[in-house]
């Protein structure tokens, strides 16, 4: 807990924003984000809480005498925030967006957080198909600012929509639908982690676009391809690169193992036409 509130207050300094309060996930009653009991202050810091509150979502063992659950923000719920940041899942906690939306335009606006020697804290967007919203100025997982000693985090993206202006990525990256969209500027393992680390895997349907921008001759991209850091389906397969389908964006994919065996016999099968035709 004191490391904690240490964090806390470096996040603050930092921002150079005096924050008046902090309103902590309990999750006493429920999993509903929407639920005012629910949180330490006792609002619902989505729609009345003070602008210069700070949001923290942690881990079931870091409140005294743990927690039952896990914040979620289902189906028509707007998780909105105008001026304040959301701190977590972080030290082991979880969160779990399912068609509803989470948005902000702070300046850190969504931060996942821990350290190597933490358990892992998730998050999760659209599980099961459910789709959902992710709208950020800033969006770091596995915050390099502060984690230096390896970031313990994951994201997993199985549906709907993830935008932010600038994506820092310091943990692991799955996204095996809907699409991870940044449209300002990209860190991918500033502070050295390694890609046992951090790493971005797509598979599926999931695509991952980024600003041309931070890539304009092509050299980036295809190295953190070729170091292990860009990934498609878990490393055994190959990451399509498409710069023409969104104009100012490289759109990453992974097709999938079969589709990439039906195009090789489709082109076996084109060769061996051609070569017929010469014959004949």
């Amino acid at each position: 807990m004191v490391r904690k509130l240490f964090y806390v207050v470096l996040v603050l300094a930092m921002a150079g924003t005096a924050y008046a309060q902090v309103d902590t996930w309990l999750g006493t009653n429920s999993n509903d984000w929407m639920d005012k009991t629910n949180w330490s202050l006792g609002i619902v810091p989505t729609t009345d809480v003070d602008p210069d509150t700070f949001l923290m979502l942690v881990a079931n063992t870091e409140i005294g005498g743990g927690h039952p659950h896990n914040p979620l923000i289902s189906l028509g719920q707007n998780a909105s925030t105008a001026t304040y940041d959301t701190w977590g899942p972080e030290l082991g906690g979880q969160l779990d967006i399912q068609g509803g939306t989470y948005s902000g335009s702070a300046n850190c606006g969504f931060v996942l957080y821990s350290h190597a020697t933490d358990a892992t804290a998730v998050l999760n967007l659209g599980a099961g198909g459910t789709g959902g919203t992710i709208d950020v100025n800033n969006f770091c997982i596995g915050d390099d600012w502060w984690a230096h000693d390896g970031p313990n985090v994951v994201y997993n993206q199985y549906s709907g929509y993830a935008h932010s202006n600038y994506l820092w990525i310091g943990g692991k990256v799955n996204v095996s639908g809907g699409e991870l969209k940044d449209t300002g500027w990209f860190w991918l393992a500033a502070d050295g982690e390694t890609p046992a680390q951090c790493t971005i895997d797509i598979s599926g349907t999931g695509k991952v676009s980024l600003p041309a921008g931070i890539d304009p001759d092509d050299i980036y991209i295809p190295g953190w391809i070729a170091a292990g850091y860009i990934t498609a389906n878990g490393g055994g397969g190959t990451v399509i690169e498409d710069r023409i389908s969104e104009p100012g964006q490289i759109v990453l994919t992974a097709p999938e193992p079969s589709t990439i065996t039906m195009l090789c016999i489709a082109g076996l099968f084109g060769g061996l036409a051609l070569i017929r035709r010469k014959r004949s």
